[in-house]
C-alpha cells in the first residue's frame, strides 16, 4: 500500500476498533456480544457489491448536461468565479475536476485502496416503506447503507480524496468547519 493507504488504513481500524468496543457495550439490534467477540447479524435486506466494483473513475454529470452549470458566484463581487478565486483554498487538481467537462475522472489508486476499506456501500431493501406505501408487488425500494464507512456516513467518500489531492500538492494543514462532526471525523 502507499504511504497514503497506510495512513488511511490505521485510521479506518482505530475507528472501526472503537466502533466495536461501543457496539459491545451498547444493546444493539444488529450486534451480538459472544465472550470478546463481536459478531454482525447478516440481514438478507443487504446487498453487498464485491469490493472489485470499486470504481476506477468519477462519472462526471456535466459531460451529460444540455446546458453547462453556470458558476458560483464570488460573495464579495457576485461575479461569476474563476479557477484562481479558489486558489487559496483547494490544491489545482480539486479545481481542474471542479470545472471539468470530462465524462470520466479517473481515481487515484491509492485513494481507491483507501475506499476499498468499506466501499462498496451495500444496498438495503426498505421493505416496511413499501408496505407503508402499499406498493405493488414487484416493486422494491432499496437505500445504499453508508453507516459502514470510518465517520458512519457518506462524507468520508469525499474526504478521502480531497485530503489525497491536499497532500500530493504538499498542504500540510487542512481545516474545516463541522455542524454534526461528521465532515470533521470524515477529514
Amino acid at each position: 500500500l502507499s504511504k497514503f493507504a497506510r495512513s488511511a488504513t490505521a485510521a479506518a481500524t482505530t475507528s472501526r476498533r472503537a466502533l466495536a468496543a461501543i457496539a459491545t457495550t451498547t444493546t444493539s439490534a444488529t450486534t451480538t456480544t459472544t465472550s470478546s467477540t463481536t459478531k454482525s447479524r447478516s440481514f438478507s435486506s443487504g446487498i453487498a457489491a464485491d469490493p472489485v466494483d470499486v470504481p476506477s473513475s468519477w462519472y462526471n454529470i456535466q459531460a451529460d448536461l444540455p446546458v453547462p452549470l453556470p458558476p458560483p458566484l464570488h460573495p464579495g463581487e457576485l461575479r461569476p468565479c474563476g479557477p484562481e478565486d479558489f486558489a487559496p483554498l483547494f490544491p489545482m487538481s480539486l479545481i481542474a475536476q471542479e470545472v471539468s467537462t470530462e465524462r470520466y475522472i479517473e481515481i487515484p489508486e491509492a485513494v481507491r485502496e483507501v475506499l476499498a476499506l468499506w466501499r462498496p456501500s451495500p444496498l438495503k431493501r426498505a421493505s416496511r416503506w413499501e408496505k407503508v406505501l402499499g406498493l405493488p408487488d414487484g416493486i422494491k425500494i432499496f437505500y445504499k447503507y453508508e453507516g459502514g464507512s470510518p465517520s458512519g456516513s457518506h462524507k468520508t467518500n469525499t474526504a478521502v480524496p480531497q485530503i489525497y489531492y491536499n497532500a500530493e500538492a504538499g498542504t500540510e494543514l487542512v481545516t474545516t468547519e463541522t455542524g454534526a462532526g461528521q465532515w470533521g471525523s470524515a477529514l
